[in-house]
């Protein structure tokens, strides 16, 4: 049963690596300005990622006992995506990206060292409800391979 836990712990954190790596194979090939949702670009998209991986680092820092400040209630998706994004508004592409590819090495070295009784330790989540954080990170990986498909549907044939 232990061996099966740490298998999926070890899965999911593998997922995490690839899931972004097929976002940003395809963020290098989208044009800059396109547009991927109303009114978000490549750019909004990767802070917007970004800013989820940001607080999936807060709730294991908080999990592990780490935690410097007690994380936010989150009243509205919406309104939590809209501030990840804005927060980030001047950043170019490149140091987006830079944010999005050092948050995830965070992530990734997080999850994967926190004892597994952690991981699948039930909690309340920030936005509502309850589960595991090994959860939130199938979630995170299922979040962004519909962005990916998103991406990918608005920018085929237009390539830099």
């Amino acid at each position: 049963m232990e061996e099966d836990k740490r298998n999926n712990k070890e899965q999911v954190v593998r997922a995490l690596v690839m899931s972004q790596q097929r976002i940003l194979s395809l963020a290098v090939q989208c044009p800059y300005k396109a547009e991927i949702y109303p009114g978000w670009t490549i750019i909004e998209v990767i802070n917007h990622l970004c800013g989820w991986d940001e607080l999936a680092i807060q709730m294991l820092h908080q999990l592990n006992g780490n935690a410097a400040r007690q994380i936010e209630k989150i009243e509205s998706l919406d309104s939590f995506n809209a501030k990840s994004v804005a927060s980030k508004k001047d950043l170019g592409l490149s140091a987006c990206v830079d944010s999005y590819v050092e948050n995830r090495k965070n992530l990734v070295f997080l999850a994967g060292n926190i004892a597994t009784d952690l991981l699948i330790k039930k909690i309340e989540y920030p936005w509502g409800g309850d589960g595991s954080m090994l959860a939130v990170l199938n979630i995170w990986v299922e979040h962004e391979d519909q962005h990916r498909s998103d991406i990918f549907d608005k920018c085929k044939g237009k390539q830099k």
